[in-house]
């Protein structure tokens, strides 16, 4: 996980400062019915400035308003375990 942060956001989070937080499953948006297995992780440095990298061509900082109009399903399920462990306000 911290090596994927470095390649797609450019970010330095050393492994033992994350730690997993759940893991959803779903079906992968726009992938045909393809399944999803995603592991959530929490922790390191809040003080951020990502940039895109080699597999992401932008990001953007959105309500939850327009995540539920440009992100995928799974990303609703993030959102709401989020909040139920407190670690995102409601």
């Amino acid at each position: 996980m911290s090596r994927e942060l470095h390649e797609e956001l450019g970010l330095v989070v050393p492994a033992e400062e994350l730690s997993e937080a759940f893991v959803i499953h779903d079906v992968a948006h726009g992938k045909g019915g393809r399944r999803l297995h995603m592991t959530c992780f929490t922790g390191g440095p809040q003080d951020i400035a990502p940039a895109p990298g080699r597999e992401i061509a932008e990001f953007a900082w959105f309500d939850r308003r327009e995540a539920r109009e440009r992100c995928a399903p799974a990303h609703a399920q993030v959102v709401k375990r989020l909040i139920a462990q407190g670690r995102m306000p409601g």
